[in-house]
Parts: C-alpha cells; sequence; structure tokens
C-alpha cells in the first residue's frame, strides 16, 4: 500500500523506503482486475503466507 499511496500522492518515496511494497494504484482505482494471489502477513516475530482469492469490491461494481 506504501508504493500505491506514493504514487496517489505524487510523492518520491525515500530510496529503501518499504523494499517490499509494490504500487498497485491501477487496481485500488479499478483500471485492472488483477491483484496479487498472495498476500504475506508478519505478526510480531512470525510471518504467515495468506493464499487466497482476494478482491475488493467498489459500491455498484462486482
Amino acid at each position: 500500500m506504501f508504493r500505491s499511496f506514493g504514487e496517489l500522492l505524487q510523492a518520491r518515496l525515500p530510496q529503501g523506503s518499504a523494499p517490499d511494497s509494490e504500487n498497485h494504484l491501477t487496481i485500488l482505482l479499478g483500471y485492472d482486475a488483477q491483484g496479487r494471489d498472495y498476500v504475506i502477513e508478519q505478526n510480531g516475530q512470525k510471518a504467515q503466507e495468506l493464499k487466497a482469492k482476494l478482491q475488493a469490491v467498489r459500491e455498484g461494481r462486482m
């Protein structure tokens, strides 16, 4: 989300910041339909991989 919001705000992000972040702004804005196939979540010292069909539904669209 970091890179996506940086792109939305046309912000210059510091080099090396959020190295695992990807820009998915076109997906968030509804221009593209395909996003990531997985999400890695970190909880304290443990990381988990979540593989599920993830989708965001905008009001009035499906």
